[in-house]
């Protein structure tokens, strides 16, 4: 079909299933908008439409969210994505939080 062309030729290492680029994005566009809305992140990233088990909004970690931004780079650059792996201060700074 044409989505499988279309998203193999934006996201070669995706596998190539939209539902695994649609699910990653998702994540990463969530991050985007807490930062570019100066939202808190320190308590991590909401989900929206997704709750757990006690109907309480998902969230994400700060290192899950900078492994969702590793990975979507990863789906469309794989050197890309080790350089920016290698080269990325998130994990440090982390690490360092109190």
């Amino acid at each position: 079909t044409l989505w499988r062309k279309a998203l193999h030729k934006a996201f070669p290492n995706s596998g190539g299933k939209r539902t695994t680029v649609f699910t990653t994005a998702s994540h990463v566009r969530s991050l985007r908008n807490r930062a570019a809305h100066h939202e808190p992140l320190i308590d991590g990233v909401p989900l929206p439409g997704q709750n757990d088990r006690r109907g309480r909004t998902r969230r994400l970690t700060l290192r899950e969210a900078h492994t969702e931004v590793l990975r979507l780079v990863e789906y469309i650059d794989q050197d890309v994505a080790a350089w920016l792996g290698q080269t990325s201060r998130v994990p440090d700074l982390l690490h360092t939080r109190p």
